[in-house]
C-alpha cells in the first residue's frame, strides 16, 4: 500500500466503514510510516475540535444587532459622532435600554477573555538531542502539525527548548527530529499507546 493510497483510506477508517481485512491493512501500514501515521494523528485531532465547537451563546438576536447598527451608522456619520450624539440626546427608556445592553456585552466579553487569559498555563519543553539539526513539537493541542512549534538551541548544547500556553488538560505528544523522526519524550514520565504499537508523551497541565 503506497502513502497516497493511505490517505483515501485515513477517513473511511475514521468512519469505521472499512471491512476487517482493510481496517488491519490501514493499521499495519501505519505501524511502518510515520509519516502517514503523523498525518492520522492530525486528521483525528481536526475531527475532535469540531466535534467540540459549541455555539456562542453570547451572540446578540438580529433585533438587537438592527438596533445598535441602526444608532451607529444613522446618516453614515463617524463611529465617535454616532456615540455624541446618543449621549446628547435627551435620555429615554429605549436608548438607555440599548446603551446599557451594549455595555452588558462589552463587559461580559471582556470577562471572558480574562478568564480565559487566566486560565492558560506557561509549559517548557526541553528535549536533548546534540546531533539534531532540527526539532519541532507536535501533539493534541496543534493538531500534530510540526509547523507551528519549533525547539531552538540558541546556546548550541544539545538541549533544545520551547515554551507554549496551554489549558489544563491532558495532552499527547511527540518531538520530530530533523522533520522526519518522531520520538517520544525521555522525560515524559508518562506514556499513553497511539494504537499502533508505539507510545505518545502525556503531558497533564495542572491549573497554577
Amino acid at each position: 500500500m503506497s502513502c497516497k493510497k493511505m490517505r483515501w483510506l485515513v477517513q473511511a477508517y475514521l468512519d469505521k466503514e472499512l471491512r476487517r481485512e482493510e481496517k488491519k491493512r490501514v493499521e499495519n501500514y501505519l505501524k511502518s510510516c510515520e509519516s502517514c501515521r503523523l498525518e492520522f494523528s492530525s486528521l483525528k485531532s481536526l475531527i475532535k475540535r469540531l466535534e467540540g465547537i459549541e455555539v456562542d451563546t453570547l451572540n446578540p438576536s438580529s433585533e438587537f444587532t438592527e438596533k445598535v447598527i441602526s444608532l451607529l451608522s444613522e446618516r453614515r456619520t463617524s463611529f465617535i459622532g454616532n456615540f455624541r450624539k446618543i449621549f446628547s440626546l435627551r435620555p429615554t427608556w429605549a436608548s438607555l435600554a440599548t446603551i446599557s445592553a451594549i455595555l452588558m456585552v462589552v463587559a461580559i466579553s471582556l470577562f471572558l477573555f480574562l478568564q480565559k487569559r487566566s486560565s492558560l498555563v506557561v509549559v517548557q519543553f526541553n528535549f536533548r538531542a546534540p546531533q539534531a539539526g532540527s526539532v519541532a513539537l507536535v501533539g493534541d493541542f496543534n493538531g500534530w502539525d510540526k509547523g507551528v512549534y519549533r525547539l531552538s538551541d540558541d546556546d548550541k548544547d544539545g538541549i533544545w527548548t520551547t515554551k507554549i500556553t496551554l489549558k489544563p488538560g491532558h495532552y499527547q505528544y511527540l518531538f520530530i527530529v530533523n522533520g522526519k523522526e518522531l520520538v517520544a519524550d525521555p522525560d515524559a514520565g508518562k506514556y499513553i499507546s497511539d494504537g499502533f504499537g508505539k507510545k505518545n508523551s502525556l503531558l497533564i497541565v495542572r491549573k497554577g
